[in-house]
C-alpha cells in the first residue's frame, strides 16, 4: 500500500492536474484538522483557490474551494461553486448535500429538503455509503420540523440502502436510538 507521501509525489507528476489535486486535497485536510481558526481556513482557502486557478474544470478543486467558502461564512460564494459544480456535474450527490447544508444554514428548510432529497435521487451504486448522510441530514430536518415519524423513516431508509454494501454506520443507528429513546 502506498504512503499518503508516494501518493502526493505521483499526483505532482502529473503536472497542472496533480498540483491542483494536491491543493485540493491540502485545502480539504486543513478544513477538516483547522476548525475555526481563521489562519488555517484563510490558508485552505489560498490552496483551493490556487487548485482551481490550476485546474479551473476540477471536480475536486472546486469542491475544496466550495467548503473553504462555506467555513469562512461566504456563503455566496460556496453556493456559485457548487452550481458550478452541478453546472458540469448534474448528478453530483456531495454538491446536492452541500447546497442542502447552505440552504439549512441560512433557515430555508424547503429548498434544503429539496437538495437533499436531489442528492438522494442522484447517488449510484458506486455512492451508496454516501446515502448515510443524505439520509441523516433529511432525517434531522424532518425531526427538527417536529415530524419524528418522517425522521425515522429517513433514517431507516439510509440503514436499508447501506445494509446492502455491508457497512457498519453507527452515525444512523445513533440517530433511530435517540429519536427511539422516548418510546421506552
Amino acid at each position: 500500500m502506498a504512503t499518503r507521501a508516494q501518493h502526493l509525489a505521483r499526483l505532482l507528476d502529473r503536472s497542472a492536474d496533480g498540483i491542483a489535486e494536491v491543493l485540493a486535497t491540502l485545502a480539504d485536510q486543513t478544513i477538516a484538522l483547522g476548525g475555526d481558526d481563521a489562519k488555517a481556513l484563510g490558508a485552505a482557502r489560498r490552496w483551493a483557490e490556487a487548485a482551481c486557478g490550476l485546474a479551473p474544470k476540477s471536480r475536486d478543486a472546486l469542491m475544496a474551494l466550495a467548503r473553504s467558502a462555506a467555513q469562512q461564512e461566504d456563503y455566496a460564494a460556496a453556493e456559485r461553486t457548487l452550481r458550478a459544480i452541478i453546472g458540469d456535474h448534474p448528478r453530483d450527490a456531495e454538491a446536492f448535500h452541500e447546497l442542502g447544508m447552505l440552504a439549512e444554514e441560512r433557515g430555508a428548510i424547503a429548498e434544503a429538503r429539496r437538495f437533499f432529497q436531489r442528492s438522494a435521487r442522484c447517488l449510484s451504486p458506486a455512492r451508496q455509503p454516501w446515502a448515510a448522510l443524505v439520509y441523516l441530514s433529511m432525517a434531522e430536518l424532518e425531526l427538527a420540523a417536529g415530524k419524528r415519524t418522517a425522521a425515522i423513516r429517513r433514517a431507516r431508509e439510509g440503514l436499508q440502502r447501506l445494509k446492502r454494501y455491508r457497512l457498519e454506520v453507527g452515525v444512523l443507528d445513533d440517530f433511530l436510538r435517540r429519536v427511539t429513546a422516548a418510546d421506552r
